[in-house]
C-alpha cells in the first residue's frame, strides 16, 4: 500500500490531508493504518471525548437519515445493554472502503461520496464542499487493494477462479 500512495496522484494525496484534517478520520488515519484503534467505537477530536464512539455528535445521524428508529439503531447496547452504549458502533476497517456499501450500521448509504458528506455533518458538523469530498474519495480509493496484481475494481469472474 505504501507504493501505491507514493505513486498515486496529487488529488489522492490532497485527499489523504484533508482526511486527516477532519475527524473522524483525523484520528482514524494515523498513518497507513486504515483502522480507528477502538473495535466499538468511533473515534473523535479531543474536543469531543465525553461523546466518543457516538454515532452523531454534531447533528443527529437518524433525524437526518429519516424514519422510525430500529433495534440495530441502539448498536452496542443491544449487547450490553448499557444506557451508555446506546447508538455506539463497531467501526470497519478502511481497507477496499469502495467496494464495501452499502454504509453505515443501516446500510442506507450506498455511495461513498454521500456517506463521506454524512460522516462529516453529523460527526464534525461540517459542510464538505464537492471538492472536499472529492479529495476525500480519491484518497480512500487509494485503500483499494490488488489480486494477484489486478485492482480488485477490475476483477471479472474468471480472475477468481
Amino acid at each position: 500500500m505504501a507504493e501505491q500512495l507514493a505513486n498515486s496522484s496529487s488529488s489522492h494525496h490532497a485527499g489523504m490531508n484533508s482526511s486527516r484534517s477532519h475527524a473522524p478520520a483525523r484520528e482514524c488515519i494515523p498513518g497507513l493504518n486504515t483502522t480507528c484503534r477502538s473495535q466499538s467505537r468511533v473515534s473523535v477530536p479531543t474536543e469531543d471525548r465525553g461523546n466518543q464512539g457516538k454515532m452523531g455528535i454534531k447533528q443527529d445521524y437518524f433525524k437526518l437519515r429519516g424514519g422510525q428508529l430500529t433495534e440495530a439503531d441502539n448498536g452496542r447496547f443491544n449487547v450490553t445493554k448499557q444506557k451508555k452504549d446506546r447508538h455506539f458502533f463497531k467501526v470497519p476497517v478502511l481497507r477496499n472502503i469502495e467496494l464495501t456499501h452499502p454504509y453505515f450500521h443501516d446500510g442506507s448509504v450506498n455511495d461513498l461520496n454521500e456517506a463521506v458528506r454524512i460522516m462529516g455533518q453529523v460527526q464534525r458538523g461540517k459542510n464538505f464542499s464537492d471538492g472536499e469530498i472529492g479529495k476525500i474519495v480519491a484518497f480512500l480509493k487509494t485503500l483499494t487493494g490488488e489480486y494477484r496484481g489486478k485492482p480488485l475494481t477490475q476483477l471479472t469472474a474468471e480472475d477468481i477462479k
